[in-house]
């Protein structure tokens, strides 16, 4: 462990990174890490007082001790901590598990928050400066836009897990006062997650769609790649058929052990013109896992995308998927 004012004798520190608290595994089994929760408020305290970080891997057990660091420290004020990695909440062995892109971001500046039931300033401020957000076991946020999402402009990854009372990602005012962006104002017209490179839901009970309502401002998404959604049971469908328009880099999509999801796109009450379409270029791969009641993927649109596209799909028992393919010369070809 790490001696009482240890960190304190070291001024000059720029590195620090510290693969300690959580969870350990003793055979075979996690284990809650006791003896960093009765030191890590302290170890905190002297954190504070290192005015030439620049690199930080450090675990949080309390919302407060690292309120107080961001609020107090030289090394962030100062912007200096230019590389982060900062855990904040206890572990919980029901909901321990690895991230599915977890080794993608390592050394990256990085915000997990655990456990928590509150936005604070201090996790905004961390936000604007983070590419890489998971936010699990959160008890109240209804919305990932609570956050702000003029905060998360700079996210490449975000990982939603465990949090009961989470319904949507994306509510943006529609004009109609609907709105749970900290700055709905902005929103409506700035691109929302313009650099969001991989998602990951899971484990979400409350939680009916990625983007419902609302408007869809360019750009938007416009850079998702991955797109990993399970264990949501109450899942209707992910995005409406504007923010579907926007997704032209989706690579992988994958829907798993989500039982009331009628549709991956809403195609609204499924009338349109026959000449429209989504476009999914990018997309090569396709896996739909236990989805009983999943009739298509968009009523009423038909999707295009290249040849090289694979559509895996097991215990579907009413899906019909069919899409268009560009055969290279301009020519629509249909698949099934």
């Amino acid at each position: 462990m790490i001696p009482n004012g240890m960190l304190l004798r070291l001024p000059l520190l720029e590195d620090l990174s510290l693969n300690i608290g959580g969870v350990y595994w003793n055979d075979h089994r996690p284990v809650i890490d006791e003896n960093w929760s009765s030191i890590a408020e302290a170890v905190a305290e002297e954190l504070a007082t290192l005015k030439r970080l620049n690199h930080l891997n450090f675990f949080f057990t309390k919302m407060e001790s690292f309120s107080r660091f961001i609020q107090e420290s030289c090394a962030w004020k100062d912007k200096c901590l230019t590389s982060f990695r900062l855990l904040v909440g206890c572990d919980d062995l029901k909901t321990l598990h690895t991230s599915y892109f977890e080794h993608e971001h390592e050394g990256v500046r990085y915000l997990r928050l655990r456990g928590s039931n509150d936005i604070s300033n201090e996790i905004m401020e961390v936000l604007r400066r983070a590419c890489a957000f998971r936010l699990i076991c959160h008890e109240t946020a209804r919305y990932l836009s609570e956050f702000g999402l003029e905060n998360m402009n700079g996210l490449e990854f975000c990982e939603v897990g465990y949090c009961k009372k989470m319904e949507t990602l994306v509510l943006i005012d529609d004009g109609n006062g609907l709105t749970c962006s900290s700055s709905s104002n902005s929103s409506r017209s700035h691109a929302v997650l313009p650099r969001i490179e991989m998602l990951h839901l899971h484990n979400l009970h409350n939680f009916m769609t990625i983007w419902g309502k609302g408007p869809v401002p360019p750009q938007s998404l416009n850079c998702l790649r991955i797109l990993k959604v399970e264990n949501c049971p109450m899942l209707q469908y992910l995005f409406s058929k504007p923010a579907a328009q926007q997704l032209s880099t989706l690579q992988q999509l994958e829907v798993r052990n989500c039982p009331t999801i009628q549709e991956i796109v809403n195609g609204g009450d499924g009338k349109s013109s026959d000449d429209e379409f989504i476009y999914f270029l990018q997309l090569k791969h396709l896996k739909l896992v236990e989805l009983p009641k999943l009739v298509s993927i968009c009523k009423g649109v038909s999707l295009v995308a290249l040849s090289s596209f694979s559509v895996r799909a097991y215990d579907c028992p009413n899906l019909k998927c069919e899409w268009w393919v560009d055969d290279g010369t301009g020519q629509m070809v249909k698949k099934a």
